[in-house]
């Protein structure tokens, strides 16, 4: 048999209703909500990205000084917006991380977007460290 005589093999032809008929209908619809997910995912990006950027609060331990059995000092700092009014949470942790003591300390609008707070946590038993643990909105 010469090269000529010889066909490209037929690909396999698929038995008619057995798997489905995958029409422009459902490619559509497919191609509708896969944008809808897209455009829904790019909002949510959106709004997350702004809403973070906008009251953004950090606070960092500067030091912290374990006085006694029931006291730890914690010198910590505050960025924030300069209109916001938080509450951070400031912890003292045993050699267990147990939390020992915790006070709350008022940072108002008054105190600027960049201050500094000495605070003094009364403990249970001994601390061995003085942590901020979160600020949230007043």
């Amino acid at each position: 048999m010469s090269s000529a005589q010889q066909s490209a093999p037929t690909p396999p032809v698929r038995p008619a209703g057995r798997y489905g008929d995958r029409g422009p209908v459902r490619r559509r619809v497919r191609l509708v909500v896969s944008v809808a997910l897209g455009l829904a995912l790019a909002a949510w990006a959106v709004w997350a990205g702004l809403g973070s950027a906008s009251g953004h609060v950090q606070a960092d331990e500067q030091s912290y000084q374990v006085v006694d059995d029931s006291t730890v000092v914690v010198v910590f700092s505050v960025a924030k917006p300069a209109e916001a009014e938080v509450v951070c949470r400031v912890q003292a942790l045993s050699s267990t991380s147990a939390v020992v003591g915790l006070q709350e300390v008022p940072v108002t609008a008054g105190d600027g977007a960049s201050s500094v707070h000495r605070v003094t946590v009364r403990t249970q038993q001994r601390a061995v460290t003085g942590v901020v643990d979160a600020c949230r909105p007043a």
